[in-house]
């Protein structure tokens, strides 16, 4: 089974995406914090990381940093309501941005891309 780190402030939010996901077969660990974040990529060896991009993200920029220099190939999926993210997507070189409101089905069509080949990432 596909597992799933979920950072997401917004608990409705989270929940929905925890539950869309876990139906659709992935194993998901969903936060309301980056707190520990590396930690839990530790723990639980994720094949994919969904964070929040906050307010201004700088939180969530420093953990990209993070998980990137000690995880350079593990797929990170971004989720903001900031009008500007795809800009942000690129200026801050994120790998996938999506724009809240967002459709289930591109997520899961996003997920699943970058989950297939997941064995070949650890």
């Amino acid at each position: 089974m596909k597992k799933i780190i979920l950072q997401e402030i917004d608990p409705g939010v989270r929940d929905i995406l925890e539950t869309a996901l876990s139906i659709e077969g992935y194993q998901v660990y969903a936060y309301p914090d980056y707190d520990n974040l590396l930690g839990r990529i530790a723990r639980f060896s994720p094949d994919l990381v969904i964070m929040d991009f906050k307010l201004k993200g700088a939180e969530c920029r420093a953990a990209f940093t993070e998980i990137r220099h000690t995880h350079p190939k593990l797929p990170i999926i971004i989720l903001s309501c900031n009008p500007h993210i795809e800009a942000l997507c690129s200026e801050f070189g994120f790998d996938y941005c999506l724009a809240k409101p967002f459709n289930l089905t591109v997520i899961f069509r996003l997920v699943n891309k970058l989950t297939q080949g997941a064995e070949e990432v650890h």
